[in-house]
């Protein structure tokens, strides 16, 4: 007697192809989750880049000066880099190159990435929130150089996942790699 299936699979080839799929699941999840980090750690780099210089610019379009500084919610300089960040104007009645929420103009705001610590140190390694530009560009700071440090929480030894954004006494930028500690 001859058997012919129209319909449907026997529990046997579901099985077979629910455990191929398991194991093809298996192999690429892990270059999956370096591609995210990779990505994540990218897009908040040149986020943090353009700000930058987007401050610069407006910094340099006003008569008073601008900034960038860490920001939570984006209406006042509170938290930490990791929290994100806010761009600003300095507008007439606020001191220069520090913001002043009922005064300044908020330009832009940068909300923070899940999965990674965003860190601000100047050249003596104390932290920094907040650095504002005067109207020729340059950085309104005690101690310059400034290093942006980008790491993702859970960044493999020997990885090379760290973004370090470094900034001049003259305020420019440049990003380079580095290793997970």
């Amino acid at each position: 007697m001859h058997r012919t299936y129209t319909e449907g699979f026997t529990l046997v080839e579901l099985m077979v192809t629910i455990a191929i799929m398991a194991i093809l699941v298996a192999i690429a999840f892990p270059s999956f989750e370096a591609s995210m980090r990779s990505n994540r750690l990218a897009t908040t780099n040149n986020e943090l880049i353009a700000s930058l210089s987007l401050a610069r610019s407006e910094a340099v379009k006003s008569v008073r000066g601008a900034g960038v500084c860490a920001s939570v919610d984006g209406t006042a300089c509170d938290g930490e880099w990791t929290d994100g960040w806010l761009v600003w104007q300095d507008a007439e009645g606020g001191v220069a190159a520090e913001f002043d929420e009922d005064t300044d103009a908020v330009i832009k705001h940068v909300g923070g990435r899940g999965g990674l610590e965003v860190s601000l140190l100047n050249v003596s390694g104390v932290a920094v929130e907040s650095l504002g530009f005067d109207t020729r560009g340059r950085p309104v700071a005690t101690s310059m150089p400034l290093a942006w440090t980008v790491t993702p929480e859970n960044c493999p030894t020997g990885g090379e996942f760290v973004r370090v954004i470094e900034m001049t006494t003259v305020g420019q930028t440049k990003s380079l790699k580095g290793d997970c500690p």
